[in-house]
């Protein structure tokens, strides 16, 4: 109820509506953009999961990182926005700092998906996707075939982790294949056998997310296994959380280092 003579809301006595609202109109406009402001770093924060707190440094290929940058490559349904997330959520039960967020092309089973991870001992500041990693994880050994190593830079000492049953790299993956500021390891496990013996297939794909993660910390202990089981555990609850422990478990204890690939230039 307005009182007689009182006006609306925000129209002083004595002056025109529109001057009597102008302290009102920009009050609210900064209230507004305020508002946006707000939108727009929670909808960031719901897109790239963001998280603070502290660990030890760790070698990688004998160059010290406190920054470590994990691109995850693989195709619609084999889980690989999922890993980036739970090797996220281990981080952070060590107080580590982590990011993990995905990038989707074509959203159907089956075509090539791209998750970013970010794990380092201090605060991160950078923002976003990177084409510059030291980690590459690759669910699908056939994406190499397709080029998908060539759109990025492997930094020196880098570490390559293959879901493949080959035992020989360069069957896997070789120098024409993948671009590199050095030398770089390569690692192989056959996920996709331990998720069928598992009977982690879904609609007919084997969901090899859970071994990968722990072929990872096998190859580069970013985070440790137990963190890792824990991370599987708390998303995927007790029951399907346990048999995807056991797949990374396995992968971690059938890991196979098949050497190094030379990159000069």
């Amino acid at each position: 109820m307005f009182r007689r003579g009182a006006g609306p809301p925000g129209f002083e006595p004595g002056t025109s509506g529109l001057e009597g609202r102008r302290p009102i109109l920009a009050r609210r406009r900064a209230l507004l953009l305020f508002s946006s402001l707000l939108l727009e770093v929670n909808n960031f924060a719901a897109w790239g999961t963001i998280f603070t707190p502290q660990v030890n440094n760790s070698a990688l290929g004998g160059v010290t990182r406190v920054l470590y940058e994990i691109l995850f490559y693989g195709r619609g349904g084999q889980g690989a926005v999922t890993a980036s997330h739970i090797l996220v959520q281990a981080a952070i039960y060590e107080n580590k700092h982590g990011q993990g967020f995905p990038f989707f092309g074509a959203e159907r089973r089956g075509a090539p998906v791209t998750a970013y991870a970010r794990i380092s001992d201090k605060p991160i500041l950078r923002r976003g996707m990177f084409s510059k990693a030291d980690v590459v994880v690759v669910f699908d050994h056939r994406l190499i075939q397709l080029g998908l190593l060539k759109r990025l830079v492997l930094r020196r000492g880098g570490v390559v982790v293959v879901n493949s049953s080959s035992e020989r790299v360069d069957e896997i993956i070789s120098r024409e294949r993948i671009n590199a500021e050095g030398d770089i390891h390569v690692y192989a496990v056959d996920a996709t056998k331990i998720a069928r013996d598992l009977n982690l297939v879904v609609a007919g794909w084997p969901v090899v997310n859970t071994a990968m993660l722990g072929a990872l910390v096998k190859a580069l202990p970013i985070v440790s296994l137990e963190s890792i089981e824990k991370a599987i555990i708390e998303y995927f609850g007790p029951k399907i959380g346990e048999l995807n422990s056991k797949a990374a478990i396995k992968a971690y204890e059938n890991l196979t280092y098949l050497g190094e690939v030379t990159i000069r230039g």
